[in-house]
């Protein structure tokens, strides 16, 4: 049963409640993760979406080829590591593997250094790569 009105809407929509807290957590989560990624894209490429990196790892997230042929692997995809150069297509192989652990703000630490360092992620080079994440994230480093 529709409680709320859409004001302005030229259809007269409504929208129940539960649905506009569904739409304003989805708004809420994506604005988020969009922070981590700009601030990984910062670290990992400095915005630029054609950095090649010295193991191979290319695009504006630095995908590396063992990351991409598990991506197709797991998804059917068929991506060339050519491919990840656009933004797009780099942000859907993150969003892949950052989506395994609840990409919420509690677990970017986490979920950067696993980014950077895969099954190594809690070494002190993971701990050095959240120190450069969070600086662009401006937040203390006590998150």
């Amino acid at each position: 049963m529709p409680i709320y009105s859409i004001v302005g809407s030229s259809e007269g929509k409504t929208m129940d409640y539960t649905t506009m807290i569904k739409d304003r957590l989805k708004r809420d989560y994506l604005t988020s993760i969009d922070r981590l990624i700009h601030a990984v894209r910062i670290v990992e490429s400095g915005m630029n979406d054609f950095a090649i990196g010295g193991s191979k790892d290319v695009g504006p997230l630095q995908i590396t080829p063992v990351r991409l042929k598990d991506f197709n692997r797991h998804t059917g995809k068929n991506y060339s590591h050519s491919d990840c150069f656009n933004f797009e297509i780099s942000k859907e192989i993150f969003l892949f593997y950052v989506s395994k652990y609840g990409a919420t703000p509690d677990k970017w630490e986490m979920l950067s250094r696993r980014w950077n360092r895969a099954s190594q992620w809690q070494d002190n080079k993971g701990l050095q790569y959240w120190k450069k994440v969070t600086k662009q994230l401006n937040i203390s480093e006590n998150v």
